[in-house]
């Protein structure tokens, strides 16, 4: 398959997934509320103490948040993403709920602070919970690669829509009703990620002794071994320094420099955003591809478009300028998120993501601090120079490194994700589990298709990825099977027959295991053989009472 080919089928599959069509939306929400509600917040501040308040603001929010979050993302790698997503949503709806009411009865800073904490702190469990809860909805790579740039679309969307909320408001109100907004927004995509099914991928051996702390030392320790990701987070990080900088200069520029009023705070966003939307269309032409090459040029377009833009006084030039920030910030972001996913340990990605999602915070943080410090030396043009010098300099600590960022290295995330979903493997430790999912073949089937006979030698257990079939025995339907479920296990488990034949009766996507693959791990862990066992037992049980009650 083709890339053009690979991505069309990427789009197809995205679209007939209802699960990963209300993570986008309910993601896309998310990114309203966190973009509007930060500018809102920042801006708030600023009309009270100028930019010094206002970075100061910054880091009261994101230092809390740095710190917790990857203690808060180690949370959805021991228990289901999708409940870890739907708690962090509702207490961003509730921290900014906080903060608004406390804005608009003009109470102490520290009350409507705290509500801004709340939702910071909150908000840092989003992204990794939600990086762990697709490999759960989708049914292949394919897919799963076509849903994070789809994901990079709705972000960027949502940074447009954010700054043109945060621009309409502020003209005809102010910035309290922005957060009342944003408040709403995080409370809507509640409903749509609590019906997203999602299985915790870690099992007890995996979590011995594993409290928060020993989790997150663990993703540390993955990083620490493995130079090329620790890189690619270190670039990430770098983007999120430029972009906490550009969060506080979106006021200077708006205000002191070019002179265009309040409202435009939020149009310098939008033009952010709308870049974003062009370089989501962009990255989906990284589907298929090597991912190291972009991941520079991306970085490369950021720091290239901020030190243009301290020359810059004209409106117009500036939003063009802030335009091609968003297309390399959108690159970066897609890019490096996939080769992330592409390389990281599945039992470990809510980890590693929620360190990435802590240094963020503490990149958005240092960003703020740095351009209070930076115009106090020399004004804008030298904030604006300092940040665009970030991302070069730790292309040049890189080293030799930064050349060779994609090996062309994939774990198998979705099959791991579909495997422990199983009661046949949920004892299994995840190095083994792994193994299994290295060997999973898939399969296509178009509807009719016979996948095991009756009374046939059994070979291979199977998986339904998605679609469904018909068990038969003796020619009689005895039970329906839909996405999730897995056949041919008695067969080889037992060395006997095929027990029952399974037909498509629509086109389904399978995943097939060889039994000289399955049995020698199972063998090897007595849990798990015996879990096994049991759901032979029961299948072979219930296959037999509803043919003898039919």
């Amino acid at each position: 398959m083709g890339p053009r080919d690979t991505r069309s089928a990427a789009l197809r599959a995205v679209a007939g997934s209802p699960s990963l069509r209300r993570v986008i939306v309910g993601f896309w929400l998310y990114i309203v509320s966190e973009y509007a509600s930060w500018s809102a917040l920042l801006y708030f501040a600023y009309t009270r103490g100028g930019p010094a308040e206002s970075g100061l603001v910054a880091i009261v929010q994101l230092i809390p948040a740095a710190v917790l979050a990857p203690v808060l993302a180690a949370a959805a790698d021991r228990y289901p993403p999708g409940r870890v997503l739907v708690c962090g949503l509702v207490a961003q709806s509730a921290g900014l709920a906080v903060a608004v009411a406390a804005m608009l009865s003009a109470a102490p800073a520290g009350w409507w602070l705290s509500g801004a904490i709340l939702y910071s702190v909150a908000a840092t469990s989003t992204r990794p919970a939600q990086t762990a809860v697709l490999p759960c909805v989708s049914r292949s790579a394919v897919e799963l690669a076509g849903a994070a740039v789809v994901l990079g679309w709705a972000e960027h969307l949502g940074v447009a829509a954010a700054g043109v909320l945060l621009g309409v408001v502020l003209t005809l109100s102010g910035p309290a009703v922005v957060v009342g907004v944003c408040a709403g927004c995080a409370a809507a995509a509640v409903p749509l990620v609590a019906r997203v099914p999602s299985v915790a991928v870690a099992v007890a051996e995996d979590q011995s002794g594993s409290a928060p702390a020993t989790s997150v030392l663990d993703g540390l320790r993955a990083l620490a071994t493995a130079p090329r990701d620790r890189l690619v987070v270190a670039l990430a990080t770098g983007m999120w320094i430029v972009v906490g900088a550009l969060d506080v200069l979106f006021a200077v520029l708006a205000v002191g420099v070019l002179h265009a009023g309040s409202s435009w705070v939020g149009y310098l966003n939008t033009a952010v955003g709308v870049g974003g939307v062009l370089g989501g269309m962009l990255s989906l032409r990284l589907l298929g591809r090597k991912l190291g090459t972009p991941i520079l040029l991306s970085a490369a377009l950021i720091s290239a478009a901020m030190a243009v833009t301290a020359g810059s006084r004209s409106l117009a030039l500036t939003c063009v300028l802030l335009a091609a920030f968003g297309v390399g910030r959108a690159v970066l972001t897609v890019a490096s998120s996939m080769l992330l996913q592409r390389s990281v340990d599945p039992q470990r990605l809510a980890r590693i993501f929620g360190l990435v999602e802590g240094l963020s915070m503490a990149g958005l943080a240092l960003g703020s601090v740095l351009v209070p410090a930076l115009m106090h030396l020399g004004g804008s043009v030298l904030a604006l120079l300092g940040t665009a010098a970030v991302l070069p300099l730790i292309a040049v600590a890189g080293g030799r490194r930064i050349w060779c960022l994609d090996d062309g290295t994939s774990r198998p995330a979705v099959e791991i994700r579909l495997l422990r979903a199983l009661p046949h493997f949920r004892p299994l430790p995840s190095q083994l589990l792994e193994r299994l999912a290295l060997a999973a073949e898939r399969v296509e089937a178009s509807a009719g298709v016979e996948l095991v006979r009756e009374g046939e030698h059994g070979e291979h257990f199977f998986v339904l990825a998605a679609g469904e079939a018909d068990v038969l025995v003796d020619g009689r339907c005895v039970n329906h099977l839909g996405a999730g479920a897995a056949f041919g296990e008695v067969a080889v488990l037992r060395a006997v027959p095929r027990s029952a034949t399974v037909v498509t009766t629509t086109p389904a996507e399978l995943y097939r295991i060889a039994g000289r693959t399955l049995m020698p791990v199972l063998s090897g862990h007595t849990a798990t053989w015996q879990s096994a066992e049991q759901v032979a037992d029961a299948h072979l049980a219930d296959d037999r009472d509803r043919a003898v009650g039919r």
